[in-house]
């Protein structure tokens, strides 16, 4: 998948159009996000996973420390961060949570418990079935 996709599947997971975190491999929680505009010559997309501290500093740019030990100052407000740094985990949780979902429903189809539950999954997948028709 493209660049170009990955933005827009945020933007349909979450609405976020302006400086959309992205997946890259959400089986190793690969998760990245940019520090200004990606049609800009000067972005960096940093990793979600490895940033483990950040602070601002007194010329409004933004200290951060990765889990590497590597330190670098980037120039960008600690509250624009933050904010790309939630968003990322936001979409992290959503991408998550989808996949839990969709494990529990392999896991009933191979696993059932009784009847009831066999015919409870089956019919939760027409019902998913007739929303594309």
């Amino acid at each position: 998948m493209s660049l170009e996709g990955r933005k827009e599947g945020t933007k349909d997971l979450m609405g976020v159009t302006h400086k959309p975190p992205i997946v890259i491999d959400p089986a190793n929680s690969i998760y990245f996000f940019p520090t200004t505009s990606s049609t800009r010559p000067h972005c960096a997309w940093l990793s979600h996973s490895f940033v483990k501290e950040y602070v601002g500093t007194n010329e409004d740019n933004t200290c951060i420390t990765f889990t590497n030990g590597k330190v670098i100052t980037l120039p960008m407000s600690v509250g624009s961060f933050e904010n790309q740094l939630f968003r990322t985990a936001q979409l992290r949780t959503i991408i998550s949570s989808r996949i839990e979902q969709e494990q529990r429903k392999i896991n009933m189809l191979l696993f059932p418990k009784g009847e009831k539950e066999v015919s409870s999954f089956y019919e939760q997948m027409i019902r998913e079935m007739n929303r594309f028709q």
